[in-house]
């Protein structure tokens, strides 16, 4: 197939929304463009999609697509230039930063979005400074405050699965 986008990295995640690809990982250079370790690109022809926020200063792990908003986690601490402790979202009709920022003091290896909760996974032991959640936590879609959900995980989150109602 002529569909071949080149990424000088690592690719560790992808979503698909329509005709667009998601990629998140450890690169800094897709189809010759500037990219930092996250990007989109076409589904139909390979190209890239204008993304003016995609800069992660560190590894994109994990990534969801839930009610218009892309959300990711990682190592980061930054997206874009603003700080997203490991935990950022975006728009999907335009790609835009939003203020959804979990801030944790781990890395989010796993992410899942629904509906009405964003629930994130990793080797993280706090939320937002100074709540305890070991390795588990969920979210509002649309805001930094952390739910009652307190799983108490024991060891580092790095995959989870949405069944019906039930992770």
């Amino acid at each position: 197939a002529p569909w071949n986008p080149v990424v000088n990295g690592k690719v560790f995640t992808m979503a698909v929304k329509g005709d667009t690809l998601y990629a998140g990982g450890v690169f800094t250079v897709v189809n010759s463009t500037s990219r930092s370790n996250l990007a989109a690109v076409r589904i139909s022809t390979g190209t890239n999609v204008n993304w003016s926020a995609a800069f992660a200063n560190d590894t994109v792990r994990c990534m969801s697509l839930n009610s218009g908003r892309l959300y990711v986690g990682g190592d980061f601490t930054q997206m874009n230039g603003a700080i997203r402790a490991r935990g950022a979202s975006f728009t999907v009709s335009n790609h835009a930063l939003t203020s959804w920022a979990p801030n944790t003091n781990g890395p989010v290896r796993s992410i899942v979005a629904t509906g009405t909760a964003v629930y994130i996974g990793g080797s993280f032991t706090l939320v937002n400074g100074f709540t305890v959640r070991n390795r588990l936590a969920a979210f509002p879609p649309t805001t930094n405050t952390p739910q009652a959900w307190n799983p108490n995980a024991n060891g580092v989150v790095r995959a989870m699965a949405l069944l019906g109602t039930s992770l």
